[in-house]
């Protein structure tokens, strides 16, 4: 496992490569870093961008897309409308809800 401090910059050269794009592509990218003024403000912020809700529901879409072809269409309609529910809450739930464009692809026995 590599150190913490290892693992950050790796992060924000990744990070800097992607503005670096956007840059180049016409677009604008700034890279900064914010530091907490206290514990509570870290913790704060660590909510604020936490993924593990979308990472659980990215894992119960793969889940749920194994069983598809057994479903019937009005079972495949309710998991729809039951995942879409969770996927909206996430997406209200984030502080930057535009970076949630990913969508689940929900294949059925003829897909």
């Amino acid at each position: 496992m590599a150190p913490i401090y290892a693992r950050e910059v790796d992060r924000e050269q990744a990070l800097q490569d992607l503005a670096d794009e956007c840059t180049r592509e016409g677009g604008s990218a700034w890279l900064m870093a914010v530091q907490p003024r206290s514990a509570d403000e870290g913790e704060a912020y660590r909510q604020l961008f936490d993924r593990t809700r979308l990472r659980e529901l990215r894992k119960v879409w793969k889940d749920a897309n194994r069983g598809l072809s057994s479903l019937t269409a009005p079972e495949l309609a309710r998991l729809q409308r039951k995942l879409q529910r969770e996927y909206d809450a996430i997406r209200a739930s984030t502080s930057s809800p535009a970076k949630l464009v990913w969508r689940p692809k929900l294949r059925g026995p003829n897909s």
